[in-house]
């Protein structure tokens, strides 16, 4: 019986789980939710052309295969700093919020979207200029 009872409380859940409309919202807690989404699509581009910069690397620098290590590695180190900046600059553009609730984190998803885009932008810049 217990089963059952854990089994129907699991699908009543799966519907909420569902990807909100974020062209149409219409209340503040799907603002929040679609703030997840957009950073979590965002860092999925960031990812992608992070890996296609390191990519464009390794073949512009296949006849120079330690200079490219080396630029490889300074584009790591720079990704792991930007990533530490982004946090702490969004922490900053969020601290008027109280750091528990869901505006911070709406305002810090919002402030990481907008700094990810633009990162994106660098990174498809310097990958193009290869």
């Amino acid at each position: 019986m217990k089963k059952n009872i854990i089994l129907a409380g699991a699908f009543l859940v799966l519907p909420a789980l569902a990807r909100v409309d974020c062209q149409n919202i219409t209340v503040g807690d799907q603002d929040y939710l679609c703030s997840i989404y957009e950073s979590q699509d965002v860092t999925v581009e960031l990812n992608k052309a992070y890996k296609e910069y390191i990519s464009k690397i390794r073949q512009s620098y296949s006849s120079h295969v330690s200079l490219g290590e080396k630029l490889s590695r300074k584009v790591r180190l720079a990704q792991e700093r930007w990533k530490s900046y982004m946090i702490e600059e969004c922490n900053v553009y969020a601290f008027t919020a109280s750091e528990n609730s869901s505006l911070h984190s709406l305002l810090v998803n919002k402030c990481t979207v907008k700094m990810t885009k633009n990162r994106i932008k660098d990174i498809n810049e310097q990958k193009d200029s290869l």
